[in-house]
């Protein structure tokens, strides 16, 4: 082999080992440990991040057969953000929470050799947008073989993940539903280590692939919206569009390797999935002094202008943890999928908002905890 390129640019990688070694895959990988050595009474720091490196394990395993949003892969991330608002008590009902959205015999380890291709497949020039052209089409073979081809050359795993992102996030039609998935599986990779990509990247890779079928096309047009923009139109706006919105505000915080065309994409979508909407609902722009149980009890009763105004008053400090707060007061039956991603959007948004958003913010979130 005289020279190498990836999209006509040459390489000359001083590693010359092949295949998935190269990014780590044949170093053996972590292995979770089961649910009943995870289960305990109570939890520190330590403990409690342990315990989410196995879960995330054990939920990556899981088939996608539904939505992808209440998969457990997306809700053991959300849980294990959210105890992140205070590591130092690790909340009980949230790892109880994770630990039994993960309970499932259907969990089974990802088949690596997925990755693998022969070295006399890798051939004189390796391209990315031959795996985009495959994701695109829906073709996971196909897009197993140029990902195991990019492996050979190169050990890049964010750029994997941020080529789902980029595909996902123009499909205004399944935008919704992917791009939660794919960036928790990014995530998670992200806490767990480098030699575990295959167990997030392929099932990540399974949803982009998926949401490219349908009628839906890519939009390449018009103007976008950012998170901070569709802010006055979410408390309208059904739950998976505001995790949309949230995981928007948290990758354009991140550094991305393809940040430009994961936000362009994001962002027009953002502005196809609120159009619908009309016009917001102008806020009062009033405070209510109240606790988080007043908050809880407004919301569940359907007052939407009260919990609106409560969580203004809480929203306003800026302090993320009356999320969790939320979360730990709600009756156990109350305790639900939509309850804990509602908390980690909201936890998302926070973290990259600017201090004169946070009255809006708490206000929608109250709006929005009433159709929980």
């Amino acid at each position: 082999m005289d020279s190498l390129e990836i999209d006509g640019q040459p390489i000359f990688p001083q590693d010359r080992r092949t295949g998935p070694e190269r990014a780590g895959l044949s170093i053996e990988p972590k292995a979770p440990r089961s649910l009943t050595e995870l289960r305990r009474d109570s939890y520190d720091t330590d403990s409690a991040l342990e315990v989410f490196e196995s879960l995330l394990l054990i939920a990556a395993g899981i088939p996608v057969r539904d939505d992808p949003n209440r998969h457990p892969l997306v809700l053991a991330q959300a849980a294990k953000g959210l105890i992140g608002l205070r590591p130092e008590r690790p909340s009980q009902r949230l790892m109880d929470f994770a630990l039994e959205m993960c309970s499932t015999e259907d969990s089974e380890p990802v088949d690596r050799e997925l990755l693998r291709v022969a070295p006399e497949e890798l051939g004189m020039t390796v391209a990315v947008h031959e795996l985009e052209e495959a994701i695109r089409a829906g073709d996971l073979e196909e897009a197993y073989k140029q990902t195991g081809r990019l492996l050979m050359v190169s050990d890049n795993r964010a750029l994997l993940f941020d080529l789902l992102l980029e595909i996902a996030a123009g499909r205004d039609d399944t935008a919704a539903r992917t791009v939660p998935f794919i960036h928790s599986a990014q995530r998670a990779m992200d806490f767990v280590g480098p030699r575990n990509l295959a167990d997030f990247y392929l099932p990540a890779l399974e949803v982009a692939a998926g949401g490219q079928s349908g009628a839906g096309e890519v939009a390449t047009g018009g103007d976008g919206l950012t998170t901070w923009d569709v802010l006055p139109y979410l408390g309208e706006a059904p739950l998976e569009v505001v995790l949309l919105a949230a995981h928007t505000a948290q990758i354009a915080a991140d550094e991305h390797l393809k940040l430009g065309g994961i936000m362009s994409g994001l962002e027009r979508t953002l502005a196809a999935l609120v159009e619908p909407l009309g016009e917001p609902k102008e806020s009062s722009g009033r405070a209510r002094k109240g606790d988080v149980q007043d908050l809880i009890e407004d919301a569940s009763e359907g007052e939407q202008d009260l919990a609106g105004a409560i969580g203004r008053h809480l929203g306003h400090r800026g302090d993320r943890g009356w999320l969790l707060e939320v979360v730990e007061a709600v009756e156990e039956a109350r305790l639900t999928a939509d309850l804990v991603l509602w908390a980690d959007a909201f936890r998302m948004l926070y973290r990259a908002a600017l201090e004169e958003d946070y009255g809006l913010l708490g206000e929608v979130a109250g709006v929005i905890l009433t159709r929980i």
